[in-house]
């Protein structure tokens, strides 16, 4: 199964290293390890040989906010989060211009940059 990559502005793959979803998609190798609730929020871990990427779904109303999602796993995880997460990807109620029947996705790395980037679903497909 092949793993997010982030794309260019332009929609091109740019390959540009530093987002994890991209460095993670290099390696290959995903598997499903679980999920947890918390505060409203299901959360899908998969294994990666880069790290573990959680996969996030509002139970209360289809839209997960970045934001309120990394608060919530922050005061479940505290300062364990990165270790347990290296990215976190949150599954939005408002759908992508490339694929108008499939929600969007937005992606964050723990590693304390707060900053989210877009990514596609396509991009979840056998290498």
């Amino acid at each position: 199964m092949g793993l997010f990559t982030r794309g260019a502005a332009d929609g091109d793959n740019d390959g540009t290293p530093g987002q994890w979803v991209a460095q993670a998609a290099e390696d290959g190798e995903v598997a499903f390890d679980g999920a947890e609730f918390v505060d409203g929020y299901a959360v899908l871990r998969w294994e990666t040989g880069q790290g573990v990427l959680a996969l996030v779904h509002s139970l209360i109303d289809g839209n997960a906010n970045s934001g309120a999602v990394d608060r919530a796993l922050r005061r479940r995880h505290g300062e364990h989060l990165a270790r347990r997460y290296a990215c976190v990807v949150v599954a939005q109620t408002g759908t992508q211009v490339t694929q108008p029947y499939v929600p969007r996705l937005l992606a964050y790395d723990t590693d304390g940059t707060g900053k989210s980037y877009e990514t596609i679903w396509a991009q979840l497909g056998p290498v």
